[in-house]
Order: structure tokens, then sequence, then C-alpha cells
């Protein structure tokens, strides 16, 4: 697979996860609770893993 693929593979899942979480305020949400926060840096934790693993041990 080629970095441009991996790299739009992931950025797709940013934008999924950046439509999630403002889906959350615009629902009414103002504040994100505690799972919710939690559940969003441990997914935007894997995509930076993911990115970086993609980055540099892709050859």
């Amino acid at each position: 697979m080629e970095m441009s693929q991996c790299s739009e593979g992931i950025l797709m899942e940013l934008e999924r996860l950046r439509k999630e979480l403002y889906g959350m305020v615009q629902k009414g949400t103002e504040t994100l609770t505690s799972p919710e926060i939690y559940k969003a840096s441990i997914t935007l934790d894997k995509l930076i893993v993911k990115f970086l693993q993609q980055k540099y041990y892709a050859n």
C-alpha cells in the first residue's frame, strides 16, 4: 500500500472522529463527559500511532 493511500485512510478516520465529536456538541452536549473524552482521546492516540507506524515502518 502506498503512503498516500495510508495517509488517506488516516485522514478519513480523523474526519469521522471530528464529525463524531462535533455531532455530540451539536446535539446539545456542550461539555463532553469523561467517558466521551476518554474514548475520543484513545481513538486519536490510535490514529497517531497508526500514522507514525505507516510513515516510519512502511519501507
